[in-house]
């Protein structure tokens, strides 16, 4: 069967099977991506079980019935629920019709730079087009992984222009956060996650439990996503928030305002949690009563961000607070700090200047 030794901080799992093309014996071996040893061995033992089932089904299958295999065996321990679910749907949606009857081994770089055509000529966003194929290069390289692929197909990926980012000044947020006062599910909201930068999937998911008045601090350990309650976007552990005053008098207002029912800090009026749709009319009224261009409520984390680069917050801990996976993403930010750049570039200048200075005359 399988051997579970410990490596490290790892269990790693060992197993022989017969591999489905070569009919040769061939050793698997891998850590888990489990911390506990029983976890370990259940996930070895699901690694064992699809070995020695590859052979059962045609040796090199549709994508169809590749997909199948990857949802059975590989998405439950690699995605989160929101992730799959989302991955699902543009799977479903465009991949499937046009690769689904297709053998994994006829999906070659002619044919995915065809389906990149239809899909620009559908009226599909390079980003869009993109997060699809990357749902296509994880299927095809679970099938080179499980031996059913000899070669992965190569990608051209489009290019991406930068994404706009929408953030409020401080007189839009100021007449927001004033038209918000007659929305009782947004009156202490807005102010706070303008001043603490949670996802929409953090804010509604925040329990009493995660804020510590006393320190000044909130923990945001986990999100929710189609009623399902999850590690926060970027999987890593909880992330810690300081409280400034306006985040702090928002969340004892609040306080008062539910009695701290059920635990979750951000309630609809009858305690009950909060979703976008429950939100949605009380957003577009404030909006409207506050005369300002239209936002969403994930611009409220973008100017989070955008009022910390422009006070001179370093992007690195614009990143460790907004729970960034990329420092990338953050970069987003870095035109909002003018004069950080042209200190940076006056400095350059005084470097030349210091090594003209220092030439030897001829």
């Amino acid at each position: 069967m399988i051997t579970i030794t410990q490596r490290g901080d790892h269990w790693q799992v060992s197993f022989y099977y017969e591999c489905p093309k070569t009919n040769k014996r061939k050793r698997f071996r891998r850590n888990a991506p489990y911390p506990t040893k029983r976890k370990a061995y259940q996930w070895g033992m699901e690694q064992y079980e699809l070995a020695h089932s590859v052979k059962a089904h045609v040796e090199v299958p549709t994508y169809a019935r590749l997909v199948e295999l990857y949802r059975e065996r590989l998405a439950p321990t690699k995605l989160k629920d929101s992730e799959e679910y989302v991955r699902k749907v543009r799977t479903d949606k465009h991949l499937i019709p046009r690769f689904g009857e297709m053998r994994i081994d006829e999906i070659n770089a002619l044919a995915i730079d065809g389906y990149i055509i239809e899909r620009k000529k559908e009226g599909a966003a390079p980003s869009t087009i993109n997060r699809e194929l990357t749902a296509l290069s994880s299927h095809l390289k679970a099938g080179h992984r499980w031996e059913m692929l000899d070669r992965l197909p190569e990608f051209q990926w489009m290019d991406e222009p930068e994404p706009q980012v929408r953030y409020l000044t401080e007189d839009e947020a100021a007449r927001l956060v004033e038209a918000c006062k007659t929305e009782p599910m947004l009156e202490n909201l807005v102010p706070f996650v303008l001043h603490t930068g949670l996802r929409t999937s953090e804010f509604v998911a925040l329990r009493w439990d995660d804020i510590d008045l006393r320190r000044k601090q909130v923990s945001v350990r986990q999100a929710k996503a189609r009623a399902k309650t999850e590690s926060p976007k970027s999987k890593s552990s909880a992330r810690i928030i300081p409280l400034n005053d306006i985040a702090i008098s928002a969340l004892k207002a609040q306080k008062v305002r539910t009695f701290m029912r059920g635990g979750l800090v951000f309630t609809a009026p009858d305690g009950s949690a909060l979703t976008k749709n429950k939100v949605k009319l009380p957003w577009a009224r404030a909006i409207k009563r506050a005369g300002i261009r239209h936002c969403t409520r994930h611009d409220l984390r973008h100017t989070f961000a955008s009022w910390l680069v422009q006070r001179g917050v370093s992007l690195q801990t614009v990143r460790d607070l907004m729970g960034h996976a990329d420092i990338k993403t953050t970069t987003r930010y870095a035109h909002l700090a003018p004069k950080n750049l042209s200190d940076a570039t006056t400095a350059l200048l005084d470097f030349g200047n210091e090594m003209g200075t220092n030439k030897k005359s001829g």
